[in-house]
């Protein structure tokens, strides 16, 4: 595999596979990442580390950059994008209150050209949203409905159609179906041994990646169809007053024997918990410390840890961003 060593490496990279992660994945030697060789990547040199090329390479009229591959960013080359957007936007489905916040978002970057996360969380804020903005903002990235510019160090969201055109971003194929097709080809071409299950969960969304997330961690059935009843991690965890008690943070892990599964879901529950409050809840929920073991292991008081448990757990509960779309 070619080694990207420079701007035009990528470009022409690009060329052939019409898309391209900037870390790795699921695809083994498919990200920038992973093709810019080792000693390069973070390496904070301007003519090698591609990270620092993708500041000047989001506002390039060639490719698109967004957080599109599982909420992280990566490329979208010109010519690919129509068909990457056909198959995105009908598979990553939003729901009714998010057709509104999106509505909102539109008229803003409409009228000021572009919307930053400050503006779009105060938009947000005011339709009871606010803490789902980072998140919202991943899920319309991965619908491919906004790409990033860069502007210094602040990230801005536009729209492509700013970039390329209404009719040029919706001439992409009449079918989800015709589109993953055109769009994974030229990867298998690069990578014939790849089943559509590597595919899937790195160029999937919405229900197509949740099928075979669900099936590479074999959560119990009763477990998923329990956490897709509601709406909220609150919902789940508190309760919706009399009409049901619900389920507890303890009770959700306790239907999950296997370690692999309790890592995968605490990392998803805890992507918006920060500081002590994230340490403590990993070390209860994914690693299954008792709080005296916790105690013992922090040298921290069973009062703090307590205090801190539950706070996170509120904090969880508060965002209402549970989500297992993609």
């Amino acid at each position: 595999m070619e080694k990207i060593t420079s701007r035009e490496d990528l470009k022409a990279y690009m060329g052939e596979t019409g898309f391209l992660p900037l870390y790795r994945n699921n695809i083994e030697g498919f990200s920038v990442e992973e093709l810019a060789g080792p000693g390069h990547f973070r390496a904070g040199e301007k003519e090698s580390d591609p990270l620092c090329w993708k500041r000047d390479l989001s506002r390039d009229t060639d490719l698109a950059l967004a957080s599109f591959f599982d909420g992280r960013e990566g490329f979208v080359s010109k010519e690919m994008f129509p068909v990457f957007a056909a198959y995105r936007r009908r598979a990553q489905i939003l729901k009714e209150k998010e057709e509104g916040w999106w509505e909102r978002l539109r008229e803003w970057i409409n009228r000021e050209g572009f919307i930053n996360r400050k503006a779009a969380a105060g938009i947000l804020d005011n339709m009871g949203a606010g803490r789902t903005c980072d998140r919202f903002l991943k899920r319309l990235q991965a619908g491919s409905w906004l790409i990033q510019e860069y502007e210094k160090k602040e990230i801005r969201y536009v729209l492509p159609e700013q970039r390329w055109g209404q009719d040029y971003v919706s001439s992409g194929p009449a079918t989800k179906e015709e589109a993953w097709v055109l769009m994974t080809d030229p990867v298998l071409t690069l990578y014939p041994c790849l089943t559509q299950r590597q595919l899937l969960v790195v160029l999937g969304v919405g229900k197509d990646r949740r099928s075979v997330v669900r099936q590479k961690h074999n959560y119990p059935d009763n477990l998923f169809e329990r956490l897709e009843e509601t709406d909220s991690l609150s919902q789940m965890t508190s309760g919706t007053g009399k009409r049901e008690k619900g389920i507890s943070m303890d009770r959700i892990f306790d239907q999950l024997p296997d370690r692999r599964q309790r890592e995968d879901l605490a990392d998803r529950l805890l992507d918006h918990v920060r500081g002590k409050e994230r340490e403590l809840l990993l070390l209860r929920y994914k690693d299954q410390m008792t709080v005296p073991k916790i105690c013992e292991a922090t040298g921290l008081s069973d009062e703090y840890v307590r205090k801190r448990i539950r706070n996170g757990i509120r904090r969880i509960q508060m965002m209402d961003l549970y989500s297992w779309e993609g």
